[in-house]
C-alpha cells in the first residue's frame, strides 16, 4: 500500500489514473538495498525503472576513470526511466546513500502500461524532458 500512496503523490505520475497506479504498484517488485549498493549499472540493459520508497540515492556518470555526481532523488521519485523510452543502455550508475526500499517495475510491465493507458507514457515523458532540460541547463534547469 505504502507504493501506491507514494505513486499516487509522485509528480511523475500526475495525472495517471488510479487502475493504472494500483497494478504498477501491486505487480513491482519490492526491494531493500544497504548503502553502498549499486541499483544501477551505467552502460547496463534498462529492463525497469525504480521508484524510490524510503532512503536516498545518488547518480553519477563515469567515464575515463573519473566520475561525475548529477545529483541525488528520494521518496516519491523514480530512477531508471530513460533507457525504458529509447531501449539505450543505463547513462548513469544510481548508488544507494542510505538503506534504501525501491519497487521495481519491469519494462514488460511499463510498456504495457503505455499501451493500455497513454497517459502514463506521458507522464514518463515529461520526466525525462524535464531532466534532460535541467542537465543540458535549459527551461527548469536548477
Amino acid at each position: 500500500m505504502q507504493a501506491l500512496n507514494i505513486l499516487a503523490h509522485a509528480p511523475t505520475f500526475h495525472g495517471v489514473p488510479e487502475a493504472a497506479l494500483i497494478n504498477l504498484a501491486d505487480q513491482g517488485e519490492r526491494h531493500l538495498l544497504m548503502a553502498g549498493t549499486t541499483l544501477i549499472e551505467q552502460g547496463a540493459a534498462a529492463d525497469a525503472l525504480f521508484l524510490i520508497v524510503r532512503g536516498r540515492v545518488g547518480i553519477e556518470q563515469r567515464a575515463d576513470g573519473h566520475r561525475t555526481v548529477l545529483g541525488e532523488m528520494g521518496p516519491g521519485e523514480v530512477v531508471g526511466e530513460m533507457g525504458l523510452l529509447d531501449g539505450s543502455p543505463r547513462h548513469a550508475t544510481v548508488v544507494a546513500r542510505e538503506d534504501v526500499e525501491v519497487v521495481r517495475i519491469s519494462a514488460e510491465l511499463v510498456k504495457a502500461t503505455f499501451k493500455e493507458i497513454p497517459a502514463t507514457l506521458m507522464a514518463v515523458v515529461r520526466l525525462v524532458n524535464e531532466r534532460l532540460g535541467r542537465h543540458r541547463g535549459g527551461p527548469g534547469a536548477g
